[in-house]
């Protein structure tokens, strides 16, 4: 099987229609888009620690930090050219699912976006509350946020505040408010549409340009992505995204271990896989868990087991590049540093120590799955 072949990938209209060369050239134009949004992330983060710590210098090293600062700048600019000009056609997008917390994702999009906010006056409030789990591309879903949460910023007056929620009425649903003059109600069905320019009630032109892609990612996530607006009383983006429910393969030798994993589990929204030893494990992934043969977003693994130990069980998964991404935690009844370091070596997500402590295991899960 290839590499294309093997990658847990979920993939957009034109993506399933090409073949060969065409679904190659895809994945490449995709991977360039990740690549290019992963430097431009870590330019990011280097930016703010180093504005952070200059804040704090007061010596002969504050020219070099302006220095070393401008330098970034200077990058930014070609950087989002880049991004940009590599952003892949709505139709095309290939998608990498997970499950995530959205509070954290806005967390990270708002700390992000708080100078822009900040010259304008205006305040972000994350209302999104903890462990709102999703099921999307954190890549993409994150880039659709952070278009929607500029623009709010953008048409938002000063000194207002922009304000990103979960509805009651709809789940799973993200929405992002600004409180602004609002938009026409004969504009609301062309915003999604790249060639049209639009106005406000109070005639400022706009043209959104990033609004077309935000609706294709969401599309091929097969959600939704919805305006609504009262002219006077700001605008409302709502994302819209299928429900779906982590599923968590476990495997101990111990009945009431696993039992006891199962029940944790069980209290955190999420469906649980039982597996006796590695064998069965393996015979999961090869058959996949539905008749779609989809794998599970998360295994936890006993190391000291008969036959296949969990050491052994990891190596395989690990081996096979359409499960090699599925995050594996260990379950020891040792605290030997000589284990952790061999495990995460191995690729080990994490660790967990028995006797399972229930506060500590949950944290650690949802880590993995929301």
């Amino acid at each position: 099987m290839s590499d294309i072949e093997d990658r847990p990938t979920t993939l957009g209209p034109s993506a399933r229609r090409g073949g060969g060369s065409s679904l190659d050239r895809i994945l490449k134009a995709n991977d360039v888009f990740r690549n290019v949004h992963a430097l431009r992330s870590r330019l990011e983060h280097l930016g703010n620690e180093g504005v952070e710590i200059l804040s704090q210098t007061q010596d002969e090293t504050t020219k070099q930090l302006q220095a070393f600062l401008g330098s970034l700048r200077e990058l930014s600019y070609p950087l989002e050219q880049l991004a940009h000009l590599s952003r892949p056609d709505p139709n095309e997008i290939v998608l990498e699912k997970e499950f995530f917390d959205a509070h954290q994702l806005v967390s990270r999009i708002s700390d992000r976006l708080r100078n822009v906010a900040e010259q304008r006056s205006i305040s972000i409030e994350n209302a999104i509350p903890e462990h709102t789990r999703v099921h999307a591309d954190p890549l993409m879903l994150g880039e659709v946020v952070t278009n929607l949460l500029f623009n709010a910023i953008r048409f938002s007056p000063k000194g207002e505040k922009v304000t990103l929620f979960l509805p009651k009425k709809v789940r799973p649903i993200l929405a992002v408010w600004n409180r602004g003059e609002g938009i026409k109600p004969d504009v609301i069905d062309d915003l999604f549409d790249h060639t049209r320019d639009h106005t406000y009630s109070g005639g400022t032109s706009w043209h959104l340009f990033g609004l077309p892609l935000c609706h294709g990612v969401i599309d091929a996530h097969g959600g939704r992505l919805h305006a609504e607006s009262k002219v006077g009383d700001g605008v409302v983006m709502s994302i819209r995204l299928p429900s779906a429910r982590p599923r968590v393969l476990v495997v101990d030798d111990s009945e009431m271990d696993r039992d006891l994993i199962s029940m944790y589990i069980s209290t955190i929204d999420a469906d649980c896989i039982l597996a006796e030893n590695g064998d069965e494990v393996l015979k999961i992934l090869e058959d996949g868990i539905d008749s779609d043969g989809s794998l599970p977003d998360l295994i936890i693994s006993d190391i000291v087991m008969p036959g296949m130990d969990g050491f052994d069980l990891l190596g395989k998964i690990k081996q096979v590049k359409s499960r090699a991404k599925i995050p594996v935690i260990l379950v020891t009844g040792e605290e030997k540093v000589e284990q952790r370091v061999r495990g995460f070596r191995m690729g080990a997500a994490d660790f967990v120590v028995k006797p399972v402590v229930s506060q500590d295991f949950i944290a650690r899960v949802r880590h993995w799955i929301g």
